[in-house]
């Protein structure tokens, strides 16, 4: 039996989150026992995580950790958020970690707070055979899977937008066994980018979605009761980051609104945009139409609610929430990101628009006026074949 370790940020209420929950849900304990490792033990899917998983929080000095995290929210909000908790000189040190950190990335490619972080940080006196990066992102948990030199490492690529960011892990990538990346676009940005990492290397792994415990979740009663009053209702499920384009699905609902359109629209995900939003919900008069739900471990009762499912990302790899749309029978109103036609065949089981908010509103509007349209769209998502069979014959092959 293998020792295997993943390693992520924390248990949020998030789409890599919750694909880890799926894969060491399937994993066979016959071949592998499972520990995860976190940055912060913390968050709902903590209570999701199996009985026989282990969770371990990293062994970091507090103010490291402090800084790692606050590190998230950019040099200005960071810096503000550990003032105001008093930590003066744990304050003061961020600001020259992040400085000089910007400074090694720009001129040198190097990630030296997360560097810095990673070797403070005290392994576990477990001895793995496999230690994974699964939260990937060119990350502090990059870094830190790298240190157990004695295992097999892999480190996962979740979005397509495989940018300047990741430079600063180009000398450490062609140490991993293997990089999994979610799409055909995670995977082929990825080796367009790094030619120093060998090809073969780079591999196409699709999330796993447990279908069956997704429809049962769908029929649990609702954290909140949401009362449409007869309104046309849509659902949006995701992170609230400028990635998943947010901004602009309130853009558009103010375009709605704007033609009479009567809707309830239901955001549910929390994240670093939340402000910004709110703003925008005040500017464009929608507090009666938008609601910011907030992080919930299970958004699939809203879902399950939704006459239509909007996702608005700028970018993607392999959109685990649009998956879930397919398997609950949603149709869909999706931007057209690179992959997207994997998950939303046009006419099928949704409509694809251009990242303009004219557009996406006029999409979903035809959504709205067209009920024999959506409910075809509705059937038509039993006929949308999910790639993701191969995965854990794909895990078992790179594991060994």
């Amino acid at each position: 039996m293998k020792k295997v370790l993943f390693i992520t940020k924390s248990m949020t209420c998030g789409g890599v989150e919750r694909t880890l929950l799926n894969l060491i849900g399937s994993l066979d304990r016959e071949k592998y026992s499972i520990d995860v490792l976190l940055v912060e033990k913390t968050g709902a899917f903590l209570d999701f995580v199996p009985k026989d998983v282990r969770v371990i929080e990293a062994d970091i000095p507090q103010r490291w950790r402090t800084i790692l995290v606050s590190d998230e929210l950019g040099v200005k909000n960071g810096f503000i958020s550990i003032w105001k908790n008093k930590k003066y000189l744990t304050a003061l040190q961020f600001l020259l970690s992040s400085f000089i950190d910007r400074l090694s990335r720009r001129f040198f490619k190097k990630a030296t707070l997360y560097n810095t972080c990673s070797k403070k940080t005290k392994l576990p006196k477990e001895k793995y055979d496999i230690v994974c990066d699964y939260h990937g992102y060119a990350h502090y948990t990059t870094c830190l899977a790298l240190r157990f030199e004695q295992a097999k490492r892999f480190t996962w690529l979740h979005i397509e937008n495989v940018d300047e960011a990741f430079e600063c892990m180009r000398k450490s990538y062609p140490q991993f066994h293997g990089i999994f990346g979610v799409s055909e676009k995670c995977v082929t940005n990825f080796r367009r980018r790094f030619d120093n990492v060998k090809p073969q290397r780079i591999v196409l792994l699709y999330n796993l979605l447990m279908k069956d415990d997704i429809r049962h979740k769908a029929l649990c009663k609702p954290a909140v009761e949401y009362n449409s009053d007869g309104r046309f209702v849509l659902v949006s499920v995701g992170r609230l980051s400028t990635q998943k384009g947010f901004d602009l699905a309130l853009e558009a609902a103010n375009i709605l609104r704007q033609h009479g359109r009567e809707f309830l629209w239901i955001i549910v995900g929390e994240g670093p945009e939340r402000d910004n939003l709110e703003n925008l919900i005040t500017q464009y008069n929608l507090q009666d139409f938008v609601f910011l739900h907030g992080l919930d471990s299970n958004p699939y009762p809203y879902m399950a609610m939704a006459d239509l499912y909007v996702q608005s990302s700028r970018y993607e790899g392999f959109v685990t929430t649009l998956s879930e749309a397919i398997i609950l029978e949603i149709p869909i109103v999706s931007t057209s990101f690179s992959g997207v036609d994997q998950q939303v065949i046009e006419g099928k089981n949704g409509v694809l628009s251009a990242f303009d908010k004219d557009e996406l509103a006029s999409k979903i509007e035809l959504m709205m006026d067209d009920e024999e349209f959506r409910l075809s769209c509705a059937k038509g998502c039993a006929e949308v074949k999910l790639p993701m069979d191969q995965t854990l014959e794909t895990i078992d092959e790179y594991f060994k």
